[in-house]
Formats: structure tokens, C-alpha cells, sequence
């Protein structure tokens, strides 16, 4: 049985066993860096799973990447701002006109949720960029950005430490914090991803 009449089988029986689900397929396209953003993708998505329960997959065809999902209808939204936000997070100040960077979605090592919050641990290095950027910024005001959307803007009257916390309240959604942490859980992807569902 070839690859794309495996798929097509999997899609008929769900959709008999299951009419609050379907089988999907997606182009990544040919873009560069496609595969990482594939496995991006993957891990928010399942990383989502107490949400929505996807099963997902993707492999790679003539140099193209395809996104395999089986995911519940009533996901849709939540579906599309995980696979298609790029997420790529910024911190700084900005002193006599320059710019200092105190942390980015690459520094971080993890992330959690607490009281409509999100909870961001950076790793030991960015920790100690930032620890040296509060003595000389103390007093002055720290903007956070998540896509070019600002989602912090705070005077600076404590250290950060590798520890700290962040109210987002960019998706619109319910349970916002839980979907900013699994956004900034794995890394940005390379840019925004367009997927091009295929007609199977």
C-alpha cells in the first residue's frame, strides 16, 4: 500500500469511527529551514494534546514537507496559531539610543503556566546577561515583544533572575498563557509558516 493510500485510509475509517475528527494534509512548502519548523510545529502540537488531541506526523516528498493531522474540527483556531505563529520573542531596553537585548525565544529552557500567567526560565547564561544589564538599566523600562506585539512594558525596580513571570494575553483566547508558554516552549520558527492544505 503506497504512502498517500495509507493516508486516504486513515481518513475514511476516522471519519466513520469519529465525525468530531478528520484527517488533514499540509504543505510546509519547499521553503528554507522547512524541517525545523515541521518539528516545531510537532512538538507544540502535541505538547497541546490535553487540549485538542492531535496526532500528528510529517515527512518530506520531493523536497517539500507535509504535515499530517488528525485533530478535532472544533480546534480549528487553536490549530492555526500554533502551526502558523512564528513566535519569536525579544527583550530590551533602549539607553542614549541604544538597544540592549536582555533575552529571546532562543534563551529559553522552559516554560509553564501559573494563575493566567506564563512562567519563563532562561538558561544559566542569559541569566547572568541579565543580572549585568539590570545594574546598568535599573530604573529604566524593559519591552518585551512577542512578533513585533508588545506584551511587557515595565519599569525596572527588581532583578529578573533566571526565574520570572509574564502576562501575555495576545491570543484572545480562554486559556491564553497556556498557549503563549507552548509557543515559547520550543523555539521560534524560522519565519511565519503559510500551510497549504492538500485536497486528498
Amino acid at each position: 500500500m503506497t504512502y498517500i493510500s495509507k493516508i486516504v485510509f486513515v481518513f475514511f475509517c476516522l471519519q466513520a469511527f469519529d465525525a468530531y475528527s478528520e484527517t488533514l494534509k499540509y504543505s510546509l512548502g519547499d521553503q528554507e529551514n522547512n524541517l525545523e519548523s515541521a518539528s516545531i510545529i510537532s512538538k507544540r502540537l502535541n505538547q497541546a494534546r490535553s487540549i485538542f488531541e492531535p496526532e500528528i506526523e510529517f515527512t518530506k516528498e520531493n523536497n517539500i514537507v507535509y504535515l499530517l493531522v488528525d485533530t478535532k474540527i472544533a480546534a480549528k483556531e487553536y490549530f492555526s496559531y500554533l502551526t502558523t505563529t512564528q513566535g519569536k520573542l525579544e527583550a530590551f531596553t533602549v539607553s542614549d539610543s541604544k538597544k540592549d537585548i536582555w533575552f529571546t525565544d532562543k534563551d529559553i529552557e522552559n516554560t509553564g503556566t501559573r494563575d493566567g500567567s506564563v512562567d519563563i526560565r532562561v538558561t544559566e547564561e542569559a541569566a547572568e546577561r541579565i543580572g549585568n544589564l539590570y545594574e546598568k538599566n535599573k530604573g529604566k523600562v524593559l519591552t518585551v515583544l512577542l512578533d513585533s506585539n508588545v506584551i511587557l512594558k515595565a519599569k525596572l525596580t527588581r532583578p529578573l533572575g533566571q526565574s520570572f513571570r509574564l502576562r501575555a494575553g495576545v491570543t484572545g483566547f480562554a486559556d491564553d498563557a497556556e498557549f503563549v508558554a507552548i509557543l515559547l516552549r520550543y523555539g521560534s520558527l524560522a519565519k511565519s509558516v503559510n500551510l497549504e492544505k492538500i485536497v486528498q
